[in-house]
């Protein structure tokens, strides 16, 4: 009974999804109106490295951080199946004056470090994730991947942080 168990643990043992950034644009970063008109682009691909396992992916959300302060957020992109071993991509525009009032000491401090040469941003996405097996459904999970997502004067993602993996 010992190894039957152990058998059908390790067979059905999830792995965590794997997230990587691959594209992060602020646009209008250098306009002088502030937030009002920027808009923040990004597309993120989620990997299900599962052989036997699909996960469905619920209330799948995004929020964009400067420092320690929340600067753009999305309450709900959607929600997604995944078969085992497959990668999704997850692409948002975040528009319309998003970051409106939150004009002062984050927009001055994003403008000097544009003027440095890079403004360190960070991408965390929020879901609640559940595993599937046939007719076996398994225990939801809370999910936050983040991912660094530092861009250059010019409001691109840097090269050095294109395709990284990002922590959960």
């Amino acid at each position: 009974m010992g190894l039957i168990a152990l058998i059908c643990w390790l067979s059905l043992r999830p792995s965590r999804p794997e997230f990587h950034i691959h594209h992060f644009t602020i646009v209008g970063l250098g306009q002088a109106d502030g937030f009002e008109s920027t808009r923040i682009v990004f597309n993120v691909s989620v990997r299900n490295p599962n052989r036997r396992l699909r996960i469905s992916y619920e209330s799948l959300s995004a929020s964009v951080y400067y420092g320690g302060e929340r600067i753009g957020s999305t309450p709900s992109l959607y929600s997604f199946d995944q078969p085992p071993e497959n990668t999704s991509y997850v692409h948002h525009v975040l528009t319309g004056g998003v970051m409106a009032g939150n004009y002062g000491q984050p927009w001055m401090e994003i403008v000097s470090d544009r003027a440095q040469g890079m403004v360190d941003f960070r991408l965390e996405l929020r879901s609640t994730i559940r595993y599937e097996k046939a007719i076996l459904d398994l225990k939801r999970h809370r999910l936050r991947p983040k991912c660094n997502a530092p861009v250059g004067p010019d409001g691109l993602l840097l090269p050095d942080y294109r395709d990284k993996r990002c922590s959960l």
